[in-house]
């Protein structure tokens, strides 16, 4: 969700709430919740994660938003790019911070690793009780990033394993973070730079083969 647009934004939490309710009627808002995934642009800081913070702009929608989330126990979702971090700033931003500290074993200068993501900003807007969801990983930056398959399938062999044993933030460690990797295909037709077309798990070549095996890594 992009808080500054000023059509939609307005109605993103009566919404959430009018969804909530009608789940509620039908006995269901204990098994299904309202959620929206938040574009990264919501944090006017991410890097390093530990003095992340949402950006002034978005507080007057973000606020109320959070307090639906706590109060219907549905998780805080948002999209994160920690590859972005590094590409754009490769000097200061380790490769290994964008593999979810995958890297950190096998190559050197960890500045602060990407599972921290998610930590504090929502106690920081004043809503402590909220879970936190991580979206996106990603596959194939060999064009555009100077990584590899490997490296690819290092970062999601490392964010399904820590999601599958529970783990959390450091400043919650028993609240586990739930994840979800973006995407199931490659999109070739996707506009922009060369990695957005190569988010998928699977190939887009019409027999859905394995773009790489998170097994492997």
């Amino acid at each position: 969700m992009l808080y500054n647009n000023q059509f939609y934004a307005p109605s993103l939490v009566p919404a959430t709430w009018n969804l909530h309710a009608a789940l509620a009627a039908m006995g269901l808002d204990g098994r299904i919740k309202v959620s929206s995934a938040h574009a990264s642009s919501v944090l006017a800081a991410s890097y390093p994660p530990s003095a992340g913070a949402f950006d002034a702009a978005s507080l007057p929608v973000l606020r109320p938003m959070l307090r639906f989330l706590a109060d219907t126990g549905a998780p805080f979702m948002v999209n994160t790019y920690p590859f972005i971090s590094h590409v754009n700033d490769p000097a200061n931003v380790q490769l290994a911070y964008a593999l979810f500290g995958a890297g950190a074993r096998r190559r050197a200068g960890v500045h602060e690793p990407v599972r921290r993501h998610g930590g504090r900003a929502g106690g920081r807007a004043g809503e402590g009780g909220v879970r936190r969801r991580a979206g996106r990983g990603d596959r194939d930056w060999v064009v555009h990033c100077r990584a590899s398959g490997r490296d690819a399938a290092a970062f999601n062999a490392e964010i399904v394993g820590k999601a599958a044993r529970g783990v959390g933030t450091p400043r919650r460690p028993s609240v586990p973070v739930e994840v979800f990797l973006f995407d199931m295909y490659d999109d070739d037709g996707k506009p922009g730079a060369e990695f957005e077309r190569h988010f998928g798990i699977l190939r887009a070549d019409g027999n859905g083969s394995k773009a790489y095996d998170i097994n492997s890594a």
